[in-house]
């Protein structure tokens, strides 16, 4: 489970740092085991947002 955002802070310490500020966490968590749609959807969000 990416509860705490891991992947997240894995890819900051890994990529460029021009790329770095386009990555953004979408941890997640309600208790269940996390669904793929919930993390598609989160980053559909964040993308409009983004570009904005």
């Amino acid at each position: 489970i990416n509860r705490d955002g891991q992947l997240w802070g894995i890819l900051r310490r890994e990529l460029p740092n021009d790329i770095v500020g386009m990555v953004h966490s979408v941890a997640y968590s309600d208790g269940m085991p996390p669904r793929a749609r919930i993390y598609a959807d989160k980053i559909l969000e964040t993308i409009e947002e983004v570009s904005q």
